[in-house]
């Protein structure tokens, strides 16, 4: 009996096995994309930041939140303030910080699981629009001002003068209610806000709100949302009361 067939049979057999039992094994694999890209405007009219020169770096954190820096190469906006540069990598553990060619940080980016890095349009112009409306069921003369503001600024955005009227209605306008530290700020996605509002009537009552946390409450203390560059939340000031 020749066994040589038998033998060479089994072999394959089992080579199809451990083959089968590989394939079944190994993790579904996907690409991902690593592109980063986006517009760089000076302000909310989208006035593009044409020819500027932008530096990325890794940044890999190894123990007591201390950075490993990589530079990793620079590219320019083009006249539409349009810029892509690929960093070669997306991964968890490193973060990605991007800076201008004054050293301003343009923007950090996380890498985003499967859907790589997330996309943004940025201003370094940091404003948003409010409508305040004012309920109050007391009499203010001339002499009284509303102040509102929010704790990263050091003096009100906005100021409206009496004698105020129920269910008055008035927009803020352009303000600057997103912070004044510099930089750039999303437009797009993930341009979201939550800050605290607060506000007081003249500058004593301002100031205590603002420096004393007994009395940041509402309702002299509220949040709302805000969104760079556009019409956000009504800011509710209930003066019924005082």
């Amino acid at each position: 009996m020749n066994l040589t067939p038998i033998l060479s049979c089994i072999l394959l057999v089992m080579l199809n096995m451990i083959s089968c039992e590989k394939e079944e094994e190994d993790p579904e694999r996907f690409i991902v994309p690593t592109i980063i890209s986006g517009h760089l405007y000076q302000n909310c009219e989208l006035d593009p930041y044409a020819n500027l020169e932008l530096f990325f770096y890794e940044k890999h954190y190894r123990g007591l939140n201390v950075p490993e820096i990589s530079f990793l190469g620079s590219t320019t906006t083009d006249a539409n303030g349009y810029y892509s540069f690929d960093p070669g990598f997306c991964q968890s553990d490193k973060d990605l910080e991007v800076r201008d060619n004054s050293g301003r940080v343009v923007f950090k980016r996380g890498c985003n699981g499967d859907q790589g890095y997330i996309q943004y349009d940025k201003s370094s112009e940091r404003t948003t629009w409010h409508y305040v409306k004012i309920l109050t069921d007391s009499s203010f003369t001339e002499n009284d001002t509303l102040m509102i503001g929010i704790p990263a600024n050091q003096s009100p955005s906005l100021t409206i003068t009496g004698p105020f009227q129920n269910n008055q209605i008035q927009s803020t306008g352009k303000v600057n209610m997103v912070g004044t530290s510099s930089g750039y700020i999303s437009i797009t996605v993930g341009s979201e806000n939550n800050p605290m509002i607060f506000w007081g009537i003249g500058s004593e009552e301002y100031n205590k709100v603002r420096f004393n946390p007994q009395f940041q409450t509402p309702p002299n203390m509220i949040q709302v949302r805000q969104l760079t560059c556009q019409l956000s939340d009504t800011i509710l000031v209930d003066l019924r009361g005082y």
